[in-house]
């Protein structure tokens, strides 16, 4: 390479970072949202406060009545519904919807290595 070709590229690099930085500054953060602790969103479920949690895994989205959102976590193992049932919350009063949990790459990789290994 020349000596031309290399500082061209540098120069295009540093205004590809330089790009990066000012869009980065200049966009707006998304707003945080709070974490609440379970026997929270039990409370509010309680309270009638509650009008929607989507499940996916251990993590729930929860969004309540006057549009707010938060997220929180349940135990593994532990179902939303029986806590809520437990807690005196009817299971019909709050939409409760699961989200499947995609099984990524290394779970493809793995289930079609199981498929397709060769027995001996």
């Amino acid at each position: 390479m020349t000596k031309q070709r290399v500082i061209r590229m540098v120069r295009w690099l540093l205004i590809g970072v330089g790009i990066f930085f000012l869009v980065q500054f200049f966009w707006p953060d998304s707003p945080e949202i709070e974490e609440l602790k379970i026997s929270q969103v039990i409370q509010l479920a309680q309270d009638n406060q509650v009008s929607k949690i989507e499940v996916s895994g251990d993590y729930l989205e929860i969004v309540t009545t006057e549009g707010q959102h938060f997220t929180s976590r349940r135990e593994t193992g532990v179902s939303i519904l029986q806590l809520l049932e437990q807690s005196g919350v009817a299971a019909g009063s709050i939409e409760i919807q699961v989200k499947g949990q995609g099984i990524g790459f290394l779970g493809i990789f793995f289930s079609y290595y199981r498929c397709c290994s060769l027995a001996p």
